[in-house]
């Protein structure tokens, strides 16, 4: 099934849908504030032998899904246990996600593993893995 392309909405229908979205995301019942780091470069300094990543983070609200023995059965290798998916609205973010990019959750820091636009292009379901917090 193709995803409907979002330019038969209107600018009004678009704005009230991101919206709601934004709505939902930002309960604190439903959604946690996180740190989206986008990356942006990286130097290496050889003789100290040290590496500086240098980011541009988003702090961004966003529903947060902790992937269930199911969804890593039928995944066919793509989810893995303690694998976390972030639903986020996709215009809250600065740059569109690279699995280069890392988020903030509670004071832990995971990679991005992999991202999908959600329906309407509006959302970015953003899958994440590692921390020392699994």
């Amino acid at each position: 099934m193709k995803t409907p392309r979002p330019d038969f909405l209107t600018a009004f229908e678009r704005s009230a849908i991101e919206d709601d979205l934004e709505g939902l995301v930002g309960d604190a019942q439903v959604g946690v504030t996180i740190t989206y780091k986008s990356f942006v470069s990286q130097t290496v300094d050889v003789e100290a032998g040290t590496t500086i990543r240098t980011e541009a983070d988003d702090m961004v609200s966003a529903s947060k899904h902790i992937v269930t023995v199911t969804e890593v059965e039928r995944s066919g290798g793509r989810l893995q246990m303690g694998d976390r998916i972030y639903t986020v609205v996709a215009s809250a973010l600065t740059n569109v996600p690279k699995t280069i990019d890392r988020v903030t959750d509670g004071g832990v820091t995971r990679e991005v593993v992999s991202w999908e636009t959600g329906g309407l292009g509006l959302t970015y379901e953003i899958v994440v893995r590692g921390g020392d917090a699994q």
